[in-house]
């Protein structure tokens, strides 16, 4: 996520960090885009940025809901899960 360093970008940021914010709080995407006054939900999506936690946190349901189908931990070889 982008901070501010210069404060002639305050406003300039504020769209991304309110979206990357909401949405990482589990934000329904259509409420955000009514915030954000956006007529397509999906321009929500230009503003909101990765974050390396979140990352992580969805690589990590992802490889619990793998187990279910692998026998052999060997299969799950996903170094950059943990």
């Amino acid at each position: 996520m982008r901070f501010v360093e210069d404060s002639s970008n305050l406003l300039a940021d504020l769209p991304a960090t309110f979206s990357t914010l909401a949405h990482n709080n589990g934000t329904a995407a259509k409420t955000i885009a009514e915030i954000m006054g956006h007529a397509d939900v999906d321009t929500q999506f230009i503003y909101i940025q990765s974050v390396d936690e979140v990352k992580r946190a969805a690589a990590g349901k992802i490889a619990k809901e793998l187990h279910r189908f692998c026998t052999d931990h060997r299969q799950m070889g996903l170094p950059w899960v943990n």
